[in-house]
């Protein structure tokens, strides 16, 4: 009796083998095409993002220049201190990781995980409060994430060491030294020196990335400060540095442009004359129940400045450093106005001193060959009783304004006046 069960039928053994060598030389093809589009296609953009992950273009600020007194005396200096940066890019990518990393930078430096103000979703954040940890990683990420955040600025040496120390577990904190103005004779010479701020919102043009400033620069605001911002200021260095995966500098790779340091200035002010001058101006203030002053010395013949005192004064460290709020509103509302220089800034009536600018024009084309005009009855005054004409000597001496009225009343008086001005009078 005979099987009727159909047998399978199998495929000869070669054209098996054939098969498989046909998938394994598609697999090996396939990936070989993948590896020339990777080395060969997008290999030169592979290696750039490659080498921006393992360097950074660091530039370095030059030494601003300091001022010296017209004895040597120094009156402004560089003083380092410690700031911690972060930089989003090397932070953990993992949420719950980085949500640590920031709240030990909480616990480290004291600063809010998250404003004091509710900000929109996004970002730029409105506002006149400093964002927190999370607004400013947030935003840093979005927009440079390569680019330094200054988390807090003048941190205290054990503060600076506990972070060293956990480095490992921090990834993307670094520790830059940063030099600050010390002003060392505070209010003494404030109104002269100036004092420094960060670049304001109105002047981002003028102090921005063409001529050599970073967003985060600080430039001089007022008094010597700012008018020699360009002298003083140097111009910044750069160098390219390898990193390491917590981003953390290795060593420095490439060449190197130093920085150039700022010129340094020696004023005509005379230290000692200027303290000696205030006790002067301060006395005469209490003596004559007055809240602010200005005496100035200068030269005759050369018109150095020897001392300029500008009372009430204020303290240009409080700005070194950063300025409170606080502290900021109660000099700005201040009714004596102490941040304004009254020597050159004070508006006041030139009262009498404007007399002799106006006797010279009268001399010069008033039409009295003599300099001498007819006096009137109405001139009533113990200097001009019995006289029936009176010249400049006689008018200035009593401060005569009727003479000064019809001296000037010519109709060309005023052309007199800048002529008798470009020569020197005035």
């Amino acid at each position: 009796m005979q099987d009727s069960t159909p047998k399978k039928r199998h495929a000869p053994p070669l054209l098996r083998i054939t098969l498989l060598q046909m998938i394994v030389v598609g697999v090996f093809a396939a990936f070989s095409l993948r590896l020339w589009r990777l080395s060969v296609v997008a290999g030169e953009g592979y290696r750039e993002a490659a080498k921006e992950n393992r360097t950074r273009l660091v530039k370095t600020d030059a030494a601003r220049g300091v001022m010296y007194d017209r004895t040597g005396e120094l009156l402004v200096r560089n003083v380092p201190r410690f700031n911690v940066l972060l930089i989003p890019a090397y932070l953990p990518d993992d949420d719950e990781t980085k949500e640590a990393v920031l709240q030990r930078l909480q616990e480290l430096l004291d600063v809010p995980l998250v404003s004091d103000y509710a900000p929109p979703p996004y970002p730029p954040y409105w506002g006149t409060a400093k964002p927190g940890l999370r607004e400013q990683v947030h935003e840093g990420e979005l927009y440079a994430p390569y680019q330094p955040i200054v988390l807090k600025k003048d941190l205290p040496q054990d503060t600076v060491f506990a972070i060293e120390e956990e480095h490992l577990d921090l990834p993307g904190v670094l520790i830059e030294v940063d030099p600050y103005r010390e002003y060392l004779t505070g209010p003494l010479t404030a109104q002269i020196l100036g004092y420094m701020n960060p670049i304001p919102s109105w002047a981002t043009e003028e102090f921005g990335e063409e001529q050599g400033y970073d967003p985060d620069d600080m430039i001089g605001i007022a008094g010597l400060e700012a008018y020699y911002e360009g002298v003083l200021r140097g111009s910044k260095g750069t160098r390219t540095v390898e990193v390491d995966v917590a981003g953390r500098e290795v060593q420095t790779i490439g060449n190197q442009v130093p920085p150039q340091a700022g010129d340094s200035l020696i004023l005509t002010v005379d230290l000692d004359l200027q303290r000696y001058v205030e006790q002067v101006l301060r006395a005469g203030m209490a003596k004559a129940g007055s809240e602010s002053g200005v005496a100035i010395v200068s030269k005759v013949d050369t018109g150095e400045l020897l001392a300029l005192v500008s009372a009430p004064t204020f303290d240009n460290n409080l700005f070194a450093q950063g300025i409170s709020s606080r502290d900021f509103a109660q000099l700005n509302t201040d009714p004596w106005h102490p941040l304004v220089d009254k020597a050159i800034a004070g508006q006041y009536p030139p009262g009498s001193t404007f007399k002799l600018v106006a006797a010279t024009g009268a001399l010069a084309r008033s039409g009295y060959p003599t300099g001498t005009i007819p006096t009137t009855p109405s001139w009533r005054s113990p200097f001009t009783a019995g006289r029936t004409t009176m010249d400049m000597d006689m008018a200035t001496l009593p401060s005569s304004p009727p003479w000064l009225f019809r001296a000037t009343s010519t109709s060309t008086w005023l052309e007199a006046v800048f002529s008798t001005g470009s020569r020197g009078w005035v």
